[in-house]
């Protein structure tokens, strides 16, 4: 996976945990959050992703 795609990969990771954080903010324990987070900032950090046939990237490799 190119660089490129790792960053816009890591990007929806993030704007999805702010779209978990928005709508349960006051449901959620605040320990969720963080560990969204932590995985955000894992899928930027690590420049590598395991291959797997079940893998959302997987899906759109064969949409593109």
């Amino acid at each position: 996976m190119s660089l490129l795609r790792m960053s816009i990969a890591g990007g929806a990771l993030i704007l999805a945990a702010v779209l978990v954080r928005a709508l349960t903010l006051n449901r959620l324990p605040k320990r969720t959050f963080l560990v969204l987070w932590a995985v955000a900032l894992l899928r930027l950090l690590v420049p590598f992703t395991a291959a797997s046939a079940l893998s959302v990237y997987a899906l759109a490799d064969r949409w593109a």
